[in-house]
Order: structure tokens, then C-alpha cells, then sequence
């Protein structure tokens, strides 16, 4: 592998605009990203055989639950020769005559020092939505199985919690939100490009946030499902450090991790 390629690594769950960013970023010249794979939303976790994916440890919609296993799983596969197979079989995706290598997987949420282990230098991009619009956009797909709502949430907890710890172990890492992506896209695509010492580039494609519908939706799950209610507003704590609440304003300002 080139030792000039720096790698970028888009973690996030499910549903909180990875796959938005991926696009965005993918047309800067100096990054080359995944497309027209075949794959999944073009994520990693399914064009290679090293890494388990988040359906070896509950899928999409309870994977960070079971951290503990996934994590130890990944880890034992942090070898050189494991190295060089992962490369290889992303490297067929890639633009190798471009500087910055990009990929993107939700269960990067939880194995960032690992990738980092296998792939120095590395740059690491979480994004975080709001729970609410994610559990409630979860539940609306299939792959989402029966899942509950509060068991989607704390999923989404379980997530953040490892990103939360893993961050401040990394060389470089950077965490964004989707409703300041979608709100201000200029700024924060360049607090994202100034992070990985590139030129700023405007996005690409409109960028629109999408959180309403699914607060419409809280509220009446709200009045309808009392108790589950109960048990989700037990979690806000876990929220405060990204700026979000279960309650009108459901967004504020974040302070800087």
C-alpha cells in the first residue's frame, strides 16, 4: 500500500447521514470514495471480508448494544496481513492516484482504533443526528425488524458512548452534526475540509434537513405509548452532550468536544 494515501473513515449510525456526507465528500479531487458498487448505500462493511459487519452482531438496529463482542471481534482481526487484504479488497474502488481514501460503515462508530491500528494516518468523521428522527426513520425500514423504539434508542446511545470514549485516543478525529450539516452546509463542510487540510468545496447537492416529520411523530407516540415514553425520557442525559432534548427545542447549541 502507497504510503502517501491518507485514509477517511465516515462513522455514524444508521440513518444519520452517512451516506449524505459520503456523496458530499467524495467529489472533493484530492478524496476518492466509493460509488456504483453494487454495494449497500457504497459502505465498506459489505466490499471486503476482513471486518465483521453490523449484521454478525444484531444488525442495523442493535449492533452498539452488543459492543462489547463486536469490538473484541474486530479487534482480533488488527494484523498485517489483514492489512493488506482489507486494502485490496477496497483498493479496486478507490482512485490510488488521489491522496485521501474514503470510506464509510456505521459500525466504524465502534471500531475507529482499530481502523486506526490498520490504517495510520487516519482521519476519522463521525456524524450524529438526533435520536429521535433516527429511531423513528429505523423503524420505518425493514432491516429495522421488530425493534422497539426504545430499544433503538438505546442503540443509539450504546453508539455514541464508544465514540464519545474512543475519540479523544485517535490522532485525528472530528464529530459533526447532520442538522448543522443540513442547516449550514458551507460552514461546516469547511470545518470538515480545514480538519483534513484540504481546499473547501461547496456541496455538490442540495442539502435539506429532514428531522420534522419524525418529531410529528415522537409527539404521538408520546401521548400514545405512555411508558415506552417514560423509559426513552430516561436517557436524556446521554443527549445533553450533543445538544438535543426530548422536548421543545429539540435542538440547541453543542458545545465543542
Amino acid at each position: 500500500m502507497p504510503p502517501t494515501h491518507r485514509h477517511i473513515f465516515i462513522a455514524g449510525l444508521h440513518r444519520s447521514g452517512t451516506t449524505l456526507l459520503q456523496r458530499i465528500l467524495r467529489e472533493h479531487p484530492e478524496i476518492s470514495g466509493f460509488r456504483d458498487t453494487g454495494a449497500p448505500e457504497d459502505e465498506g462493511q459489505h466490499l471486503q471480508s476482513v471486518l465483521p459487519g453490523a449484521g454478525k452482531c444484531g444488525g442495523p438496529s442493535r449492533f452498539a448494544l452488543n459492543g462489547e463482542a463486536y469490538r473484541k471481534a474486530v479487534a482480533a482481526c488488527v494484523t498485517p496481513e489483514n492489512r493488506e487484504k482489507l486494502f485490496a479488497e477496497w483498493s479496486p474502488h478507490w482512485n490510488l492516484e488521489k491522496p485521501f481514501l474514503l470510506e464509510k460503515s456505521p459500525p466504524n462508530t465502534l471500531r475507529a482504533p482499530y481502523l486506526e491500528a490498520l490504517f495510520p494516518p487516519s482521519y476519522f468523521i463521525y456524524i450524529v443526528r438526533h435520536p429521535i428522527p433516527v429511531a423513528f426513520s429505523m423503524a420505518e425500514r425493514e432491516w429495522a425488524g421488530s425493534t422497539s423504539i426504545p430499544a433503538l434508542m438505546r442503540n443509539w446511545c450504546a453508539g455514541y458512548r464508544y465514540a464519545l470514549a474512543d475519540m479523544p485516543r485517535l490522532q485525528h478525529s472530528l464529530l459533526i452534526r447532520y442538522e448543522d450539516l443540513t442547516a449550514h452546509p458551507a460552514a461546516t463542510l469547511e470545518k470538515i475540509y480545514g480538519f483534513l487540510g484540504v481546499k473547501p468545496l461547496a456541496a455538490a447537492e442540495p442539502v435539506q434537513p429532514s428531522n420534522d416529520k419524525h418529531f410529528e411523530a415522537w409527539e404521538d407516540f408520546s401521548r400514545r405509548h405512555r411508558l415506552q415514553a417514560l423509559r426513552i425520557k430516561s436517557l436524556q442525559s446521554h443527549l445533553e452532550t450533543f445538544g438535543y432534548s426530548l422536548r421543545e427545542p429539540y435542538i440547541q447549541a453543542m458545545e465543542q468536544l
